[in-house]
C-alpha cells in the first residue's frame, strides 16, 4: 500500500506503478489507460470532505491580525484554491492506504511538500520553491506599489463625491457592473432606484474612476474612493497576509496560500475599501445599506462597522448557487453571525435553503427573486426538472429560481443557466427524452 509522489522532471526513471495521476497537467509518457479512473468524481467527493477542515481552519486563521485582506480565511473557493489543494491531500492520504500502487505526479512545490510526510508516501525529490517563493514576493511588491499610486489618485479625483453624497437614506452599494447606466438602472437591483428616487448608489472602489464618472450622470451614485485619503493608500504598500501557521495542520498549504495571495495586490485593495467604508459609514451614516451578498472579507468588515453605528443591512444574494459557495456560510467567521447581515433576500428558495442549513437564523433570509431582471414576464416552469437562474442574467432567464441546479435527466425543454457574469447559456433538448443529452449554445 504505497502512493509513489514525484514531479514531472524527476519521471526519468519511472517508478512501478499500478495506476497514476497528476495534480495539474504535465508533459509525460505514461500509458493514458492506466489513469486513476474517475478522477474527476473523486475529486469532487473529496472536496465535500474538505470543506469543513477548511471552514475550520479559516475560523482559526481569520482570527488574526490582517486575515481579514485574505481570502483562504473567508474560506471562498471562487477565489483561492486552497480547498482544491486540500483536496489532493485527503485523496493522497486515500491512495497512500490503497493496494494498488498510485503514482502521483505534482509539480506544485507546497503541496509536493505536505504529502512527502504523509505515512505509506513514498517521496521523491520535491520540486524547487525558492525562486517561485522569491518572484511572487517581488511580483506582489511591484503590484502593490502600482495598485497603491492609481488608488491615492483616484481618492484626488473623486473627493468632490463627498459633497455630492446625500447623509442617511437609503444606499445601494454595489460594483460598477457593465449593465447599469447613468439613469439609475443598476447591473444588480435593475430598475429599484428607477422607482425609489430616495435610493443612493455608492460605487465599489473597485470601479474605476472612470466608470464612476459615468454612473454618477444620474446625481445619486458617487464613489467610495472619495473617501479614502491618498496618503492611506501610499501607507497600505506592505499589506499582505501574514499567518501564524505554528500549531495548524497543513502548514504547507497555508504557506502556499500566502505566497499566492501576497503575490498580488489584493489584500491592500481589500484594506483601501476598508478604510474607504468605513469613513463612509461614520460621517454620512446611511440608514440602510444593501449590497450584492457574499460574505467575503471586505463585506464582513462592513457589516461590524455599521452595525456599530447603528446601520441596518442588508445583504442581496448574488447570483450564485452552488453547494461549495463556502464563503457564504458563517462556519469561517471569527465572530459567526455577528458579521452576517441583518437581512439576507436570497435569489431563489434552493440558496435560501442551503443558508438555512448553514444555521443562519430562520428571519434572514428571504425570498425575494431577481431584482436585476425585468420587462419581460416569468416563462413556465415545469414541476419536474432542474430550473436555475441567476439575479444578473438577461431577461429571458428570469425564471423561477428555485430548484438546485443542473440534473443528470433534464425534463425541461428549455433550461437557462448563469455563467459569469452576465452570461446565459440556453441548454435545449434536441433529442427524444429517451436519449436526451442536452446541448448548450451561448443564449
Amino acid at each position: 500500500m504505497t502512493l509513489i509522489l514525484r514531479h514531472s522532471a524527476d519521471l526519468a526513471d519511472e517508478p512501478v506503478h499500478d495506476t497514476w495521476a497528476a495534480v495539474s497537467p504535465v508533459s509525460h509518457e505514461l500509458d493514458p489507460g492506466c489513469e486513476v479512473p474517475g478522477l474527476a468524481a473523486a475529486l469532487e467527493e473529496t472536496f465535500a470532505d474538505a470543506a469543513a477542515e477548511w471552514q475550520r481552519l479559516g475560523r482559526v486563521l481569520g482570527a488574526q491580525p490582517g486575515a481579514g485582506r485574505a481570502h483562504m480565511p473567508a474560506a471562498a473557493a471562487n477565489i483561492s484554491d486552497f480547498g482544491l489543494m486540500l483536496t489532493w491531500a485527503l485523496l493522497a492520504g486515500k491512495w497512500a492506504k490503497d493496494p494498488r500502487r498510485v503514482l502521483l505526479i505534482c509539480d506544485d512545490p507546497w503541496l509536493f511538500r505536505e504529502l512527502r510526510g504523509g505515512s505509506g508516501i513514498e517521496a521523491g525529490k520535491a520540486p524547487p520553491m525558492a525562486m517561485r517563493a522569491l518572484t511572487g514576493r517581488l511580483r506582489g511588491f511591484a503590484a502593490r506599489l502600482h495598485r497603491a499610486g492609481r488608488l491615492a489618485v483616484a481618492a484626488l479625483q473623486c473627493r468632490g463625491d463627498r459633497r455630492r453624497a446625500a447623509a442617511a437614506g437609503t444606499v445601494l452599494l454595489v460594483y460598477g457592473h457593465p449593465r447599469s447606466r447613468k439613469d439609475g438602472f443598476d447591473g444588480y437591483f435593475g430598475e429599484l432606484m428607477l422607482n425609489n428616487p430616495q435610493l443612493g448608489r455608492v460605487l465599489h472602489t473597485d470601479c474605476g474612476v472612470a466608470r464612476a464618472r459615468e454612473l454618477r450622470a444620474d446625481r445619486r451614485s458617487v464613489s467610495l474612493h472619495g473617501w479614502g485619503h491618498p496618503l492611506a493608500a501610499l501607507g497600505f504598500i506592505l499589506t499582505r497576509w501574514r499567518p501564524t501557521v505554528a500549531g495548524q495542520p497543513y502548514v504547507w498549504l497555508i504557506r502556499r496560500s500566502a505566497v499566492l495571495e501576497g503575490s498580488t495586490a489584493q489584500a491592500l485593495a481589500i484594506r483601501w475599501q476598508e478604510h474607504c467604508q468605513r469613513r463612509w459609514l461614520a460621517l454620512n451614516r446611511p440608514s440602510v445599506v444593501a449590497w450584492p451578498w457574499e460574505n467575503h472579507a471586505w463585506e464582513r468588515a462592513l457589516v461590524r462597522v455599521a452595525r456599530s453605528h447603528g446601520i441596518a443591512t442588508v445583504g442581496y444574494q448574488h447570483s450564485v448557487v452552488g453547494a461549495f459557495m463556502l464563503n457564504e456560510s458563517p462556519a469561517s467567521n471569527p465572530d459567526g453571525l455577528a458579521s452576517i447581515p441583518d437581512h439576507i433576500l436570497c435569489n431563489g428558495a434552493a440558496p435560501r435553503d442551503r443558508l438555512a442549513g448553514w444555521d443562519i437564523p430562520a428571519k434572514p433570509p428571504d425570498y425575494r427573486g431577481g431584482h436585476a431582471v425585468s420587462g419581460s414576464p416569468l416563462a413556465p416552469v415545469r414541476p419536474t426538472g432542474a430550473g436555475l437562474s441567476g439575479a444578473a442574467i438577461r431577461p429571458w432567464g428570469r425564471q423561477r429560481n428555485d430548484r438546485s441546479g443542473f440534473a443528470a435527466d433534464i425534463t425541461n425543454d428549455h433550461l437557462l443557466g448563469k455563467g459569469p457574469p452576465d452570461d446565459a447559456l440556453h441548454l435545449r433538448r434536441d433529442r427524444p427524452a429517451s436519449a436526451d443529452q442536452p446541448t448548450a449554445r451561448r443564449a
